[in-house]
């Protein structure tokens, strides 16, 4: 689910975008800022796979709002930008690209040129690069392997750090970073830790 608020406070109203993976669709609902009632606007369709997101639809908004980012969890795993409509948020599909796999969770650096993305089922942690125009058209350009049932990354606001919350309760030795960067070992009885990446705002490479 997505939230964007209203460009003037005085249309006391938000938009509310749910995203429904049995559908594959987005339910853009209108809500009052005073009562908190919704109201469904209207549907609109994800492309990209003829199945059914078999558990979720992740969502993800551009620094300046104007474009919402849906990645669909069947292969081929697309991922696709939507315009906003600034008058009443209305979404227009406008390209797509290919996911490394299915992903649980993305998020968007502040300057709005990469998108980052991880996978429970694939343990991955991937960045994709921005078009200028806002449209994530390309692949993953780094995809970083063996992250451990990677389900949450966040960007810092500066955009140069980048935060990956992983969990493996059955891992029984210490964390230990490879020398490419592609694979973590746990320690005893941690279910889980957050891992820092250091982030290159201008290229969007990550590092240890």
């Amino acid at each position: 689910m997505a939230l964007r608020e209203g460009k003037r406070r005085m249309t006391a109203r938000s938009i509310v975008y749910l995203a429904c993976a049995e559908s594959r669709e987005i339910m853009i609902f209108e809500m009052s800022r005073d009562s908190g009632t919704l109201r469904l606007r209207r549907s609109v369709d994800v492309p990209g796979s003829e199945k059914a997101s078999p558990v979720s639809i992740p969502l993800a908004f551009s620094p300046d709002r104007t474009r919402l980012y849906a990645a669909m969890r069947m292969p081929p795993y697309p991922l696709v930008t939507f315009a906003v409509d600034p008058a009443d948020g209305d979404l227009t599909v406008l390209g797509e690209t290919t996911l490394p796999g299915s992903v649980a969770y993305i998020a968007v650096a502040p300057t709005g040129s990469f998108i980052f993305c991880v996978s429970t089922t694939s343990n991955i942690l991937a960045c994709l690069p921005i078009d200028a125009d806002g449209v994530a058209r390309q692949p993953a350009q780094q995809v970083c392997e063996d992250m451990g049932f990677a389900h949450s990354v966040l960007v810092d606001a500066a955009g140069r750090n980048v935060y990956v919350a992983i969990r493996d309760p059955d891992a029984s030795r210490a964390i230990i970073y490879d020398a490419n960067l592609k694979h973590i070992d746990w320690p005893e009885n941690v279910p889980g830790a957050i891992v820092r990446w250091r982030l290159d705002p201008a290229t969007g490479i990550l590092s240890d």
